[in-house]
């Protein structure tokens, strides 16, 4: 993985509990591990991922840029389809899904 990581998230990939509670001040790479891990767990078979905000109005330029990032730094763009609301992992066919709760 060509992405350096702080080392007080690195656990979130090397635990098999089922929850993680992620926290840390503003600018302290929250954001960026957990679109990391997350991109990653798109190539494990059958993880597909449900991210919510209460609405869906700036997803396409707030958090799904985010995303791109990662994977752009992962160097797994040509693995991966990115439109408004989804991204699909081509190779796995697992998907991130962005949704709003308000409708």
């Amino acid at each position: 993985m060509g992405v350096e990581l702080k080392p007080k998230y690195k656990s979130l990939f090397k635990t098999d509990k089922r929850y993680q509670l992620i926290t840390g001040g503003r600018g302290s790479g929250k954001s960026f591990t957990v679109n990391v891990f997350l991109v990653l767990l798109t190539y494990d078979k059958g993880q597909n991922v449900l991210f919510t905000r209460y609405t869906m109005t700036s997803c396409h330029v707030s958090i799904i840029p985010e995303f791109r990032n990662a994977i752009e730094l992962l160097g797994k763009e040509d693995d991966f389809t990115i439109n408004k609301t989804d991204i699909t992992n081509n190779v796995t066919g697992n998907k991130i899904y962005f949704r709003g709760l308000k409708t």
